[in-house]
């Protein structure tokens, strides 16, 4: 489940998540707190990103809709090899 792809996610990715239920939607933010807890890495949004008006209004479907996104945090040997290979 969630849990499981935020241990796999490698190191600087992200873990982009779209809920449509309130319920999905509080269970995703505990598992990222609970990520961040254990210092697997960062929340990119602090608040849901939602829908806009115009989408809403388009498209009535995607007005529940909420993304959430977790980016893992990078390993100190990851940021080692990336500047030795020049990033």
């Amino acid at each position: 489940g969630l849990r499981a792809a935020l241990e796999a996610l490698a190191p600087g990715g992200r873990l982009l998540v779209l809920c449509f239920h309130s319920g999905e939607e509080r269970a995703v933010k505990a598992a990222f707190a609970e990520a961040v807890r254990a210092g697997l890495g960062r929340v990119i949004t602090k608040k849901p990103i939602r829908s806009s008006e115009q989408e809403s209004a388009d498209n009535p479907r995607a007005r529940p809709a909420r993304l959430r996104v977790f980016e893992r945090q990078r390993d100190e040997q990851d940021e080692r090899d990336g500047r030795e290979r020049g990033r």
